[in-house]
């Protein structure tokens, strides 16, 4: 046995037994080859590494083998790059990348784009050293931008942005003949997630307080030849230009200001004791409705100023319990800012006449439309004829036909009129009235 061997064979003798650790290699890797004496390297690292002054908590992604946008707590080292790493991204910030090793011996892979959350910052592997060395280690670069938006229901959202640099890139601002030269602009990098898909050439977004404009917009760059999942980093050019007005400044989100998002409540605002009538909660994106999809649910929590006078279950149903006057309130649960609320009164009537329906506003010139009515008892539909009545707009202005069965009318419009065209709705003692515009060309 030669010198190298008796080293070897002593060094191998002071680490304990081997044991075996399931990790999250992924299947690719089935070719690697671990260099000798890399299992001992690993076990004194996560024997070790805690005793090591840029020891750190960190939450990861990229780790879980399931799921790369899963978040895993775990322990890592934080250390600073070489001077010819960080020349590499010519920066000269070295706090602006840092080399991260991992303790755990369960986690032998991270891949390119993954985030890393410590240390305040977020930061995103951008150089993973996964096949040739012993440990799991990777270059970060700290996140020094954020892009702002909102998601589907009006909440202020942001992703990081990765900045190659801290000083704008520019050329001269002039147009030569058949030369365009750009101002000012910056090299991008980010996260390829559900978010940032939404990036596309020609956007814009705000950093700080001047617009960029996005050209170069790449994400095909795969981990994996062929695996379209595999593609994690979206790569892009910021060009610099003037905001716009309708840009907010303050939250830093392009065309902020042309987005507005609230809530609305409709239903009965009037129902009798032991009745029970359903509210309907509508989000509202620039004054319009905008209903719930498979990808956007949305789900909302009803409640009463007073449980006692009318009480209102999960689906928004309202019961009357007392007569009096009790206020409830829909608050979407997916941005609780996003509120409605609907007046009730309970009355000891033990009927009451409503229109069934939502009952238009206006009907436009030789156009009809149709109106529904009932006698509610206890919440129930007594099927019984209505009585139907007109005032405010001339005859001639309109046609109402009334259905055999009482319970419907057909209205249509002739010509405009000055005066609103009020319906009501009358049985036993007790009515309901409705006013529509007649509007002309």
């Amino acid at each position: 046995m030669n010198e190298s061997q008796k080293y070897i064979k002593s060094a191998a003798s002071s680490f304990p037994k081997l044991t075996s650790v399931v990790t999250n290699t992924p299947s690719q890797y089935k070719d690697r080859q671990h260099q000798f004496l890399a299992d001992r390297r690993t076990m004194y690292d996560e024997a070790r590494d805690y005793l090591a002054t840029d020891f750190v908590r960190a939450r990861v992604q990229g780790i879980s083998p399931d799921n790369f946008y899963d978040w895993i707590e775990t322990e890592i080292r934080l250390s600073d790059v070489s001077t010819q790493s960080v020349t590499a991204f010519d920066s000269k910030q070295y706090d602006d990348f840092k080399e991260i090793l991992f303790r755990s011996r369960a986690i032998d892979y991270i891949p390119v784009g993954a985030y890393v959350e410590t240390m305040g910052s977020i930061w995103m592997v951008v150089n993973p050293g996964n096949m040739s060395s012993p440990t799991t280690n990777a270059v970060i670069a700290r996140c020094r931008a954020h892009w702002a938006f909102y998601d589907d229901y009006g909440n202020i959202q942001w992703e990081p942005l990765v900045i190659d640099r801290r000083t704008m890139l520019s050329n001269r601002n002039e147009s030569p003949e058949n030369l365009v030269l750009m101002e000012g602009y910056f090299n991008v990098k980010c996260q390829k997630n559900a978010n940032t898909v939404r990036l596309r050439d020609n956007q814009r977004l705000i950093l700080g307080s001047y617009a960029y404009h996005i050209t170069g917009y790449t994400d095909f760059f795969e981990e994996f030849t062929g695996d379209d999942d595999s593609a994690h980093v979206i790569n892009f050019t910021v060009r610099r230009e003037e905001p716009e007005e309708h840009d907010d400044l303050v939250n830093h989100i392009a065309d902020g200001l042309m987005y507005s998002w609230g809530a609305e409540l409709t239903g009965a605002e009037t129902i009798s004791i032991d009745e029970t009538a359903q509210l309907t909660p509508h989000m509202l994106l620039n004054g319009v409705t905008r209903p719930a999809t498979g990808d956007s649910p949305q789900t909302w929590v009803f409640v009463s100023t007073d449980e006692e006078i009318a009480s209102v279950a999960s689906d928004g149903s309202v019961r009357g319990a007392s007569e009096g006057d009790a206020v409830i309130t829909a608050t979407l649960e997916q941005n609780p800012a996003l509120t409605a609320s609907l007046a009730i009164h309970v009355s000891t009537a033990v009927g009451q006449v409503r229109f069934i329906g939502v009952v238009p506003p206006s009907v436009s010139q030789y156009s009809t439309i149709t109106l529904f009515a009932g006698y509610f008892v206890g919440g129930e539909d007594q099927g019984v004829p209505l009585e139907w009545e007109f005032s405010g707009a001339n005859d001639y202005d309109y046609n109402a036909d009334v259905a055999e069965d009482g319970r419907s009318c057909a209205i249509s419009c002739n010509s405009a009129s000055y005066d609103t065209l009020t319906v009501t709705v009358r049985y036993n003692g007790e009515s309901a009235s409705a006013g529509i515009i007649l509007e002309g060309y």
